[in-house]
C-alpha cells in the first residue's frame, strides 16, 4: 500500500495517472512474477529474508519495484507549505521545487548556509523502519555534498545526515543513511518515535561560504524506504496526466471543497498588510472566509479609519474567492458591553443579583442593609412564631414589634463588585445585565449599528456576527463564597422587570416566594425555583439572543456565536436559566471547543468543550429549522497528552466528530499556530468535505433524548450551583448521552419547546428539521403538564417513551403535581435504572435494540464512532476512529447491496461490497453512501398497533446501527486484492 506525504487532489491524480500507465505496461510481468512467487512461498514457506511474503505483495513489488511506500513531491503545494532561511528563496512550479541560493556578501560567496524547511502533515512513520531518505535532485552545483536535518519523535530529536551528489547536471537520486542516528536515539527499540512534520534540506552543504549567489537546485521529490538498496533504486514520482473523474455522487465538490465549505480562521483585526495575511489564510493554509472586527484600542468602535481598514480588508476577500465573512462583535469577551460603553454612564444596566439577608433581634428597630447590598425588594419579619406586617422602602425596614423576632430581607446586590479584578481588557469595564432589554438595545446601537453604517462597500456581504460567551454575571458564579473567593454573599440573578414578566408567565406573584430561591425542598419551593429560572430564560433568550438575532435578520445578516460553559445542565441554569431557549433564540446557534482530541470530546465530565456542547447546538438548529452551527474550534487552548503525541491526527479526527455531531461553520481560534501550512489546508479539506456530502442532509437516527432542565431548575439553590443534588443529575446524564453515543445511538436533545411546536405525523414527531420516533426520557423529574400530555399523544401516534431512571414526581405548574404523577403512573414497571447501584447501562440499549430498527449494522471496535444521515435519496454513514491504533470495521446493509466509501483524507472514493471488512488508519474517517433513502423502522406499542392496524403504522426504511457495534473511524483501505494496489492515503508507518 503505497502512501504520500502530501495527497492534495491534483498531486495525488496526477501521480496517480503517470503509475497507471506504467502498470498497464507491467501487467504481464507483474501476473506472471506474482504467480511464481507465490509459488516459491507455498514451497518453501518463507521469503529469502525470513520474512513471509505474499503472492500479492510479490506482484505488486514486481510491478511497480522501485515506487516507494512514502514519498513527498510538490504537485498542489506552494510557496507557503516551504520556509526558507535569509540566504536563499524557493519556488514552486510544474511539480518541482527549486531552491536559489542569493545575498552574497562582500568576498563573492554566500553568507550562511542556504536552505528550505517541507513541510508536510504529520505522520506515524516510523523512523526506525524508514532510516533511508532519498532524494531526486539535480543542481547546478557539482563539487559540493549536501545535508539533510529531520526531527524524530524521540522528544523531537534532531537528526542529521549527508549525501554527495555525482557529477553530473542531470537528475540523480542522493541516498541519506539516518539508520545509525535513530538507532542511536531509539536505543534500538522498536518503539521508535516517528518521523516529525517537516524535513530541512541545505542541497549546497551545511557550511557557509562555500556557494555562490544564484546556483539552483531542484528537487523532484522525497521518499523513505527501508533499506539502503532500495532507496538507491529511487528514480522519483512520475508525474502529468490529468484529472478523470468517475461521475459518483458530488465527486468533484468532495474532491476539492470550494471555500464556502471551509472553515474560517479568527483575527482580531486586520492591519495595512492585509493583503499578504489574506493571501496566507486563503492560498498558503486553505481557509475559506475570516471572523474579524476593527482593531482593539483605545478609539474602539469609533475611529472611522479602523472601519475604512476593515471594509477594504473584506473586500479583497471577496475579490480572492473567500465567500465567509463574519463579524466579532465585542472588544475580546464576553460580549454585551461594548468595551464597558453601554453602561458607563447607565450604571442601572450593570449586572445585579438578588440576596437574602437574614435579621434576628428585639424591639422596635429600623434596619439598613450594608456591605453591598443597594435596593430593598421584599422583606418579611416572623415574630411569636407568627408572620406579622412589615414595613419597608427601597432603603430600610421599619420594625416595630416590641419581642423577639426574625427579620428576612431581598435586596439587589452589584454582582460587578470584582470589575477590577477581571482579565487587561475588561478591567474596570462594567458589564451589563443581559436580562435587560435596553441596555442590549444600547449595545447593538453602538456595536451592530456602526458596522453596517461604515462597512459601506462589504456589509452585505457579512454572513454573520459572533457573540462570545455573554452570560448572567452574579456573584455565586464568577466567584463564589463557598469556593474561595470574596464576595460574601449568595445571589440570583435579577432584573428589576423580572417581577413583572414572572407574574404574567405563572399567573401569582413571584415576592411571597423568594425564600424558595434560597431554600427549602417542599412541591412548592421546587416549583417556584423552575417558574424563576423559566422567567430568567425568557428575559434573557429573548432581550438578548432574540433582540440581536431580529436585528441581523432585518438587517440581511445572522447573529450567532457560542455561550459559556454549555457542558452541565447546572451551568445551563445559573448561566441563562435554560441554554437550549437561549440557542433557540440565535439565527446559527454555536459552540465552543477549546481542545478537541477524540478523548476530550467524548469525556462527559470536561468544562471545556465535549460532545455536551456540539450536540446542544445542533439539536437546537435541528429543532428550529436552522441552516447552520457555529463551532469556535481551538485545538492547543489546553493541550493534552494525546495533542502532544499527534496533532495533526487528534485535530483530524476531532473535527470529524465535530461535524459528524452538527457543527458545520468552523472557526479556528488557534494563536499557538498548531499547524503548518499543509495540516491546515487538510484540515480545511477535511471539513470541506464533510460539509460538501452533508450539507442540507437530515441526521435521521429517529432518537431524542429528552433535555430535564426543569429537573436541574427545581434543584438550584442560590449557594449550591455547582454541587450537590444538581451537580450529580449533570454528571449522570452526561454519562447517559456519551454512552448512547459509544454505543452506537446518535440522537438529538428534544427540549420542551421543540415538543410543543413538533407536530405528530403518523408515528414521529417533526420538528424543524429533524422527526423522533423514540424519546429517552431521562431523568424528567419535573416536566410541564402540557408537554406530558403531547408525549402521551405521540407514544398514542406509535411513537415510544422510554423512561430512565426515574419518572416525573414534580409539576412545572403550581398545585399540578398529582396529574403529573397520576398521568405517568403506567410506566412504572417500564423504567430502567442505569445508574449507579443496581443499574446496567446494558438495559437501556437492549431496550432500543428492540424497539428501534435500521437497515444496516456495523460492528467492530468500540472506539469507533459513526451517525446516521440521508440526503438526496441516499443513505449516508460517517465512521470515525477515535483511537490512535489502527481499527477494522463491518458495514452491511439488509438488502446486501453494495456502497461507496468516501475517504475524507485522501478525497478518494471506492465502490464495495456489503460485508467488506474496512481497515480504519489511526484517527481516520470515511463516509459510506448508499443508494436509497431510509430512516428508522420503530416496533409499536401493543396498543398502537391495536389502535392503528399494520397498515396505518408508518414503516419508514432507515439506517441502523447494532448496539454497542460502533467504533474506529480512520483513513479507511479497503481489504481486497484490487484496492490493496492502493496509491496514496495517509503517511502512516506499517
Amino acid at each position: 500500500m503505497k502512501k504520500r506525504l502530501y495527497n492534495s487532489k491534483n498531486a495525488f491524480e496526477r501521480s496517480r495517472a503517470g503509475l497507471l500507465r506504467r502498470g498497464r505496461r507491467r501487467l504481464l510481468w507483474a501476473v506472471m512474477l506474482g504467480t511464481l512467487a507465490a509459488l516459491c512461498v507455498i514451497l518453501t514457506g518463507s521469503a529469502g529474508n525470513g520474512q513471509r511474503v505474499s503472492a500479492e505483495e510479490a506482484a505488486e513489488a514486481a510491478a511497480d519495484p522501485k515506487l516507494p511506500e512514502y514519498y513527498i513531491c510538490f504537485d498542489g503545494l506552494t510557496d507557503w507549505d516551504c520556509v526558507v532561511n535569509t540566504s536563499a528563496h524557493v519556488k514552486i512550479e510544474d511539480g518541482m521545487l527549486t531552491l536559489t541560493s542569493g545575498k552574497e556578501g562582500a568576498s563573492g560567496r554566500v553568507q550562511g548556509s542556504p536552505c528550505v524547511e517541507i513541510k508536510f502533515v504529520k505522520t506515524g512513520l516510523k523512523a526506525l523502519r524508514y532510516p533511508y531518505i532519498a532524494i531526486r535532485i539535480k543542481s547546478t552545483v557539482r563539487d559540493l555534498g549536501g545535508k539533510l536535518t529531520c526531527k524524530a519523535g524521540f522528544g523531537k530529536s534532531k537528526v542529521d545526515g549527508t549525501f554527495e551528489y555525482a557529477d553530473t547536471d542531470d537528475w540523480q537520486t542522493v541516498v541519506v543513511d539516518m539508520s545509525a542516528a535513530v538507532q542511536q536515539l531509539s536505543d534500538k527499540s522498536d518503539r521508535a518515535g516517528t518521523w516529525q512534520d517537516s524535513v530541512k534540506l541545505y542541497p549546497f552543504g551545511g557550511s557557509a561560504g562555500k556557494v555562490n549567489a544564484g546556483e539552483t537546485a531542484v528537487i523532484g521529490s522525497i521518499a523513505f524506504f527501508k533499506t539502503e538498496d532500495s532507496a538507491r533504486a529511487f528514480t522519483g514520482i512520475e508525474g502529468g496526466g490529468s484529472d478523470v473523474s468517475s461521475g459518483k455522487w458530488l465527486e468533484e465538490a468532495f474532491k476539492d471543497p470550494g471555500a464556502s465549505y471551509r472553515m474560517m480562521k479568527l483575527l482580531y483585526n486586520f492591519d495595512n498588510s492585509y493583503k499578504a495575511t489574506v493571501d496566507k489564510l486563503y492560498n498558503g493554509y486553505g481557509y475559506g472566509g475570516i471572523t474579524t472586527n476593527v482593531t482593539f484600542n483605545s478609539v474602539y468602535l469609533k475611529s472611522a479609519k479602523e472601519f475604512t481598514l476593515l471594509d477594504d480588508s473584506f473586500k479583497y476577500c471577496l475579490e480572492q474567492g473567500m465567500t465567509q465573512l463574519w463579524l466579532y462583535d465585542e472588544y475580546q469577551w464576553p460580549s454585551g458591553s461594548a468595551y464597558g460603553m453601554v453602561a458607563k454612564d447607565d450604571p442601572q444596566y450593570e449586572p445585579y443579583g438578588l440576596g437574602m439577608i437574614e435579621k434576628k433581634g428585639s424591639g422596635p428597630k429600623v434596619y439598613k442593609p450594608e456591605g453591598g447590598y443597594s435596593v430593598i425588594k421584599y422583606a418579611t419579619l416572623t415574630s411569636g412564631g407568627k408572620t406579622v406586617p412589615v414595613r419597608f422602602t427601597d432603603t430600610e425596614v421599619e420594625i416595630s414589634e416590641s419581642g423577639d423576632w426574625t427579620l428576612k430581607v431581598w435586596a439587589t446586590y452589584d454582582a460587578w463588585i470584582e470589575k477590577d479584578s477581571l482579565s487587561q481588557w475588561q478591567k474596570g469595564r462594567p458589564y451589563v445585565n443581559i436580562m435587560n432589554r435596553d441596555a442590549i438595545a444600547k449595545f447593538i446601537s453602538l456595536t451592530h449599528e456602526a458596522y453596517k453604517a461604515n462597512l459601506t462597500q462589504t456589509f452585505g456581504s457579512v454572513n454573520a456576527f459572533f457573540t462570545d460567551e455573554p452570560s448572567l454575571f452574579v456573584s455565586n458564579m464568577t466567584n463564589p463564597i463557598h469556593a474561595g473567593g470574596s464576595i460574601p454573599v449568595y445571589l440570583v440573578p435579577w432584573e428589576d422587570t423580572l417581577p413583572e414578566v414572572f407574574e404574567q408567565m405563572h399567573g401569582y406573584s413571584v415576592y411571597e416566594h423568594f425564600g424558595s430561591l434560597f431554600g427549602g425542598d417542599s412541591e412548592e419551593d421546587r416549583t417556584v425555583r423552575i417558574n424563576y429560572y423559566e422567567t430568567v430564560a425568557k428575559m434573557v433568550s429573548e432581550n438578548y439572543f432574540g433582540q440581536i438575532a431580529r436585528w441581523c435578520e432585518d438587517n440581511g445578516t445572522k447573529g450567532s456565536g457560542h455561550l459559556l460553559l454549555e457542558e452541565k445542565l447546572a451551568y445551563h441554569v445559573v448561566l441563562y436559566g435554560d441554554i437550549m431557549k437561549c440557542l433557540n433564540r440565535t439565527g446559527y446557534p454555536g459552540c465552543d471547543l477549546l481542545h478537541v482530541t477524540p478523548e476530550n470530546l467524548m469525556d462527559g465530565g470536561t468544562y471545556i468543550g465535549s460532545f455536551v456542547a456540539i450536540k446542544l447546538a445542533s439539536s437546537s438548529a435541528r429543532n428550529t429549522d436552522k441552516e447552520h452551527v457555529l463551532v469556535e474550534y481551538n485545538p492547543e487552548a489546553i493541550a493534552d497528552s494525546g495533542f502532544k503525541a499527534d496533532p495533526f491526527g487528534t485535530s483530524f479526527a476531532g473535527a470529524v466528530i465535530t461535524r459528524m455531531y452538527g457543527a458545520d461553520t468552523f472557526v479556528m481560534l488557534n494563536p499557538q499556530e498548531s499547524y503548518n501550512s499543509v495540516q491546515a489546508r487538510k484540515l480545511n479539506e477535511c471539513v470541506g468535505r464533510l460539509n460538501v456530502l452533508l450539507e442540507g442532509g437530515k441526521m435521521n437516527s429517529g432518537l431524542g433524548v429528552y433535555y430535564p432542565i426543569a429537573a436541574a431548575q427545581s434543584l438550584v439553590l442560590a449557594d449550591t450551583v455547582y454541587d450537590g443534588a444538581v451537580a450529580e443529575l449533570s454528571d449522570r446524564y452526561n454519562m447517559l448521552c456519551r454512552g448512547l453515543l459509544k454505543a452506537g445511538y446518535d440522537y438529538n436533545y428534544i427540549d420542551d419547546e421543540a415538543i410543543s411546536n413538533g407536530k405528530i405525523v403518523g408515528g414521529a414527531l417533526e420538528c424543524g428539521r429533524t422527526s423522533y420516533s423514540v424519546i429517552v426520557m431521562a431523568y424528567a423529574s419535573a416536566i410541564d403538564p402540557a408537554v406530558l400530555d403531547k408525549l402521551v399523544e405521540f407514544e398514542n401516534a406509535g411513537g415510544r417513551l422510554v423512561w430512565v431512571e426515574e419518572l416525573p414526581s414534580a409539576s412545572t405548574v403550581i398545585g399540578r403535581t398529582d396529574y403529573v404523577k397520576s398521568r405517568v403512573s403506567k410506566y412504572e414497571k417500564d423504567v430502567i435504572k442505569v445508574y449507579p447501584e443496581g443499574g446496567d447501562f446494558g438495559k437501556l440499549t437492549e431496550k432500543l435494540s428492540q424497539i428501534l430498527k435500521y437497515g444496516y449494522t456495523v460492528s467492530g471496535d468500540e472506539a469507533v464512532l459513526t451517525s446516521p444521515y440521508e440526503r438526496d435519496g441516499k443513505q449516508l454513514i460517517v465512521a470515525v476512529n477515535t483511537s490512535s491504533a489502527k481499527k477494522t470495521v463491518k458495514l452491511d446493509f439488509e438488502d446486501g447491496r453494495g456502497f461507496d466509501v468516501y475517504d475524507l483524507y485522501s478525497g478518494e472514493i471506492r465502490t464495495v461490497s456489503g460485508g467488506e471488512e474496512l481497515v480504519l488508519e489511526p484517527y481516520g474517517a470515511f463516509v459510506a453512501v448508499k443508494e436509497g433513502e431510509s430512516g428508522p423502522v420503530v416496533e409499536p406499542t401493543e396498543k398502537a398497533s391495536s389502535k392503528n392496524g399494520n397498515n396505518s403504522f408508518p414503516v419508514i426504511p432507515v439506517i441502523a446501527v447494532a448496539a454497542g457495534a460502533l467504533a474506529a473511524g480512520g483513513f479507511i483501505a479497503v481489504m481486497n486484492a484490487v484496492n490493496k494496489k492502493r496509491y496514496g492515503g495517509r503517511l502512516n508507518g506499517k
